[in-house]
Formats: C-alpha cells, sequence, structure tokens
C-alpha cells in the first residue's frame, strides 16, 4: 500500500546530505597530497615551512654584521628647515585675541608699546659700548713687601732681584658711564632679560704708547697686573660655548677685582692713591708738592689709627707701655697739622667734607649694578712701565655681550653679533703724558763765575752747587755735591740701615719703663744711615758761564746776569742748566719734599701675608671633595 503525502525529495535527503559530505572529505584528504605545500611569510616573501629556519638564521646573521659594523649606513633621514618653518608661520596672519572683560569697565591687558619688534626679525647694526672718560694717570713709587713678590711668582720678574723691592709703576683711573650703556641697549631694541642681569665688566683692556723722537709709537696691551683676579687668559682659551659660559657668569662676583685692583703691600714709602684723588684741588698748587704731601698725610692718619688700636687692646696696668703709645699718637698729631699747614701753603684747597667722606660715597655708588651707575669708577696699574719713559694711556672696556648665543632670534644680517662672548666699549681718549721718574735726579741749585766778581781774589774757579736724588727704601734720598769744571756728577747717599732699623722697631715695641716707675721723657733713638754712592754716568761739569738778561719791564727794566751751568751727557750733548729753573721744577719740589717725608718715616708698616691665589675651577671641570663641593657661585 503506497503512503500518501511524502514526495522523493523528503524521503532520499539524508542519502544526499551523506554524499555530501562523503565528496567534501574526499576532496579535503586528496588536497592534503595533491596540493600546494605549506609556507610562512619570511619578511614579506612566501618561504617554505622547512627553509624557514635557514632565512631566518641568514637574516639575523645580516642584522648582526650591521651591528658590528664600525662604519654602518645610516638612514636617509630628511632635513628640516625648521628656521624656515618658524620664520614661514611667523608671517602668517592671526587675529588677536579680545581682552577679558574687566569689572570696573577697562581690560586686563596693559597697554603694550607698538615698537615691538618680532625676535626673528631683530636687527642690530653695531654693538659698540660708549667710551670710557679721558683717563689721568700718575705714577707711583714704593717699596713692595718681600710677602708679595714670595706670594706670586710672576710679581719677581718685574722687581729687583734683592731687597729693597723699590719699584716704580704707573696707575690709571677713569670712570664709564654705565647708565648710557642702558640706553644704547634699549635704542637697539635689545629685549630687557637679556641683559638686566648679566651685564658686567669682564676685562679692563689698558693700552700705552710710548713718546719716542717725538712721536707716539707702540701701541701696547698692557698685561694684567700679577696676582689679581684677570678673565682675560681664560677667555682667551675657552673656545666652546660650555667653556665661556661658566666665565661670563663668574663675572658680576669678580667685578671689584677686575675694575679696581688693589695694589701691592708695601713696607716703606707713601701710600697708593687713586689719580684722581691727587688732582683733587690742584688748579693753582704745585701740583709735585702737593701728591707728595697728600701720599704723607694718608701715612700719617694710618699710623694714627694704628697706634690708636694698639692703645684701645693695652689693659689699664701696663701704664709704661700705654704712655709710650700716647706719647706717640701725640706727636703723629703734630705732624698731622704741620702737614695741613705745607698743603695750604702749597695751595691746596682742601674739601669741605672729611677726608673719608668721599670714598664713602663712591663705594655706595659702586655697590649699584653697573646699568644703575651714571660714572663707574675703575683704574688699572701698568708695572711694566720703565724708568725715565714717557707714555699716554687710553681704556678700552671688554664687557658680556648680551647677544651671545642668542644667534636664533636675530635677523640673520646680526647673527655674527651673537659669536663672540663679549662687546668691547669705544676707546677712551689718550691720557696726558705721564713720564715715569729715572733712576736717578740731579738739579743745580746754585752756580758761580769768580771771574765777574771784581772783589774774589782768591779763588777764579767757576763751580756749581748739585743735588742728586736716588729712590731708596720708598723714598728719595738726597746727596749735595759741589761741582768744579772736569767734575763728574758723583755723590754719596745717606740711606737708612735697615737692619738696625729693624732691630730698634722690635726693641721700641717693648715697654720702655716699668709700671712701678714714674714716666720720664726720653729722645728718641737716633736714626742709623748708611752711605751709597750713586753716579750720574758720563755726565759732567764743562763751565760756569754769566750771561746777561732782561729784569722786569717798563720803567723798573734792566739788566742783570743768570748764571748758566754747561754739562756734557753720556751721548756727547751739551746741556745748559740754571739754577734758577731747575729750583722751580716740580719734579725738583717733589723729591726734596720725598726726602723730607722719608727723614721720619723709617718705621716699617705692617705687613698681612698675602693669601693663596684663588684658583678658580675652569670650565669643564668637576668639582671635588667628599660631598662633591660646589662650583663657584654664578652671576646675574
Amino acid at each position: 500500500m503506497r503512503l500518501k503525502g511524502i514526495n522523493p525529495l523528503e524521503l532520499h535527503v539524508e542519502k544526499a546530505v551523506v554524499g555530501v559530505v562523503g565528496a567534501v572529505a574526499l576532496g579535503i584528504l586528496a588536497w592534503q597530497f595533491v596540493g600546494p605545500s605549506n609556507r610562512v611569510m619570511v619578511k614579506n616573501q612566501p618561504v617554505e615551512l622547512d627553509e624557514a629556519y635557514k632565512r631566518l638564521d641568514t637574516e639575523a646573521q645580516s642584522v648582526l654584521q650591521k651591528i658590528r659594523s664600525p662604519a654602518p649606513e645610516l638612514a636617509d633621514i630628511p632635513q628640516l628647515d625648521m628656521l624656515a618653518r618658524w620664520e614661514s608661520r611667523m608671517q602668517v596672519a592671526h587675529t588677536p585675541s579680545s581682552p577679558l572683560p574687566w569689572p570696573a569697565g577697562g581690560s586686563i591687558v596693559a597697554d603694550v608699546p607698538t615698537n615691538i619688534v618680532q625676535l626673528a626679525e631683530l636687527k642690530v647694526d653695531d654693538l659698540t659700548a660708549p667710551a670710557p672718560t679721558k683717563p689721568v694717570a700718575a705714577t707711583y713709587l714704593a717699596t713692595i713687601a718681600p710677602e708679595e713678590r714670595d706670594a706670586y711668582p710672576e710679581l719677581a720678574n718685574l722687581l729687583p732681584p734683592t731687597i729693597p723691592y723699590d719699584h716704580a709703576a704707573v696707575s690709571v683711573e677713569s670712570t664709564f658711564s654705565g647708565t648710557a650703556l642702558r640706553q644704547m641697549l634699549v635704542s637697539a631694541q635689545i629685549p630687557e632679560h637679556w641683559y638686566s642681569n648679566g651685564i658686567a665688566v669682564v676685562d679692563v683692556l689698558l693700552e700705552r704708547e710710548e713718546l719716542h723722537s717725538g712721536e707716539w709709537t707702540g701701541l701696547t696691551v698692557v698685561p694684567p697686573m700679577p696676582g689679581r683676579e684677570s678673565l682675560r687668559a681664560d677667555l682667551a682659551a675657552a673656545d666652546t660655548p660650555a667653556k665661556v659660559r661658566p666665565l661670563l657668569e663668574e663675572a658680576p662676583q669678580l667685578a671689584e677685582d677686575i675694575c679696581r685692583p688693589a695694589y701691592y703691600q708695601i713696607v716703606f714709602g707713601e701710600p697708593w692713591t687713586q689719580p684722581s684723588r691727587l688732582g683733587d684741588g690742584r688748579q693753582t698748587g704745585d701740583r709735585g708738592r702737593i701728591d707728595s704731601l697728600l701720599r704723607q698725610r694718608e701715612h700719617i692718619q694710618s699710623q694714627i689709627e694704628r697706634l690708636e688700636s694698639e692703645l684701645g687692646k693695652t689693659p689699664e696696668s701696663e701704664r709704661a707701655k700705654r704712655r709710650n703709645l700716647e706719647d706717640r699718637i701725640n706727636r703723629f698729631k703734630q705732624d698731622l697739622d704741620r702737614n695741613r699747614d705745607d698743603l695750604v701753603n702749597a695751595g691746596y684747597v682742601f674739601p669741605d667734607k672729611p677726608d673719608a667722606a668721599a670714598p664713602e660715597a663712591s663705594s655706595a655708588a659702586e655697590s649699584l649694578p653697573l646699568l644703575a651707575q651714571e660714572a663707574m669708577t675703575f683704574w688699572a696699574h701698568d708695572l711694566t712701565a720703565q724708568r725715565g719713559k714717557t707714555y699716554r694711556y687710553r681704556f678700552v672696556l671688554a664687557l658680556r655681550n648680551p647677544l651671545y648665543g642668542q644667534g636664533a632670534a636675530l635677523h640673520r644680517d646680526s647673527k655674527q653679533l651673537a659669536e663672540r662672548p663679549v662687546m668691547l666699549s669705544r676707546p677712551s681718549e689718550w691720557s696726558d703724558p705721564v713720564r715715569v721718574d729715572p733712576d736717578l735726579y740731579f738739579f743745580i741749585t746754585a752756580a758761580r763765575d769768580p771771574s765777574r766778581d771784581q772783589r774774589n781774589i782768591i779763588n777764579s774757579t767757576p763751580s756749581a752747587s748739585a743735588e742728586i736724588y736716588a729712590f731708596h727704601w720708598g723714598y728719595w734720598r738726597r746727596a749735595t755735591i759741589s761741582l768744579e769744571p772736569g767734575d763728574p756728577v758723583v755723590g754719596e747717599l745717606r740711606v737708612p740701615d735697615m737692619a738696625k732699623i729693624l732691630e730698634a722697631a722690635r726693641q721700641t715695641d717693648q715697654p720702655a719703663e716699668s709700671a712701678n716707675q714714674p714716666s720720664q721723657t726720653s729722645r728718641p733713638p737716633e736714626i742709623p744711615w748708611k752711605r751709597m754712592t750713586v753716579v750720574q754716568d758720563g755726565t759732567f761739569l764743562l763751565d760756569v758761564a754769566a750771561v746777561p738778561v732782561v729784569q722786569g719791564a717798563g720803567l723798573g727794566s734792566g739788566t742783570g746776569v743768570q748764571y748758566r751751568a754747561f754739562f756734557r751727557d753720556a751721548d756727547g750733548n751739551i746741556v745748559v742748566r740754571t739754577p734758577d729753573t731747575e729750583r722751580a721744577d716740580p719734579a725738583y719740589q717733589r723729591v726734596v719734599a720725598s726726602a723730607e717725608a722719608g727723614e721720619d718715616a723709617l718705621r716699617p708698616r705692617e705687613v698681612r701675608a698675602p693669601g693663596p691665589r684663588q684658583e678658580r675651577q675652569r670650565p669643564g671641570e668637576r668639582p671635588t671633595g667628599v660631598d662633591g663641593g660646589k662650583g663657584p657661585a654664578g652671576g646675574g
């Protein structure tokens, strides 16, 4: 019986499914034997499975060889001109943001100057600081302390080989306007934060010319003072910005030593004085004598201060020593009064304010930042000046360059200005000529021609009186001689016997009286002297002649006689010397005053042992020490 409702497809569907699954299974089985083999991708390339390991090993060895290669092949990385991209973007116009409203109806955006220059367009045509003022130069002679010579070997090359270490130098002083420098930087539109805290003097260049045959020749840069701070050699040796920048940052801390180096300690001689102070009150006075008296005054004042300090430390129980100190203080005060009278007679005008007021005011002004100073005082010392020569000087200041390292922010035409670590000032004017004292002076103080005196029937030989001066132990020493024709200029100086004087000074420091004995007034000990022969080489007296001269003018005029001495010098030249002219020479009056001061100033000054030279940490050096230490303080 036939079933109703089932069609053939429904009846055989399971057989069809089994057949299809079987066919697929047979196809997969056949593909394993007749299809392509298995592969993997190595560096984006198909590789047989059994070859994959070999290819990976080969690639690994190739990479290892590149790593070990001393000159590997670098990848080609395109270079980008970042400056050009930055400048092009700076040219794109932009719309400024609107200011936020201020409750009072204003704006919190401050007024901005309209002359602001984009940094990439900052163009500076010149970067030369203003010139210092015209310098003032003055010679200085004194006996330098042996401790200074021992402390600084470079100084020993400039001093005599044995004591006394008498040395002549030239001190030169000037001023520089920091406010004028600031105005120059503002006018150049240089950003203030580039220079507000970092401008300082890094070197004081003292230039010198010598007068030779009526012409100024031999422009020379005077070397720095031995034993004093200077960045000149360090800056010259610094060849990279990493070495230069620490030196520039150190300059503000060294400004006092660089701009106003202290002179060496002296044991005998007049104290060193600023050349500008020597010029005060000299309009109508004798400059040479006033210079000497002012230095003598400073010496007396320093002795009074030293003795008063010693008196303050002496206990009341040591009455004898205290009386001795009080007597010496009173004698120095009397010398100070006589010195004042001598200065007034020489034409010096004392200032209304005390002597110490000017230095205090100057120190207060010099403590300000450089850019705030109207006139920053600075000086330098020429230790290489030679005796008897005439020089003139000028200054050039080296200051920190505010553009150094800022080349990326400058116009293309100004980028070279950012390569120099320092900027120079314009040269100052030349100073007035200054002559360094020679080793020996001689002056004719009188001359006689007996043949013109009818009453003189005993001696008819012409003669001349002369004074010879040589600098020895801090002062000019004098010898008086009488010359006749044919006599050489030779004399014997009376110089202090230092060995005996130092021994007497040590004994004077001990109490001269017992505390139980009454005070007695004793005469000061006699000064020990010795003789030293000096010779003006090749110079001798030829003759003395009387020359008629006109005296006065108008109704009171008449004729008179002036005696002149004729000498032959070492070069064979005939030199005429007139006593009246010689005695009026400022150099004569100056050495006379020094010789008189040297008669009394025979006690050596107290000398502090110079400290060891401060070896600054050079750029690139690592600090040493247990805790690592610290480098020098940076500048603002």
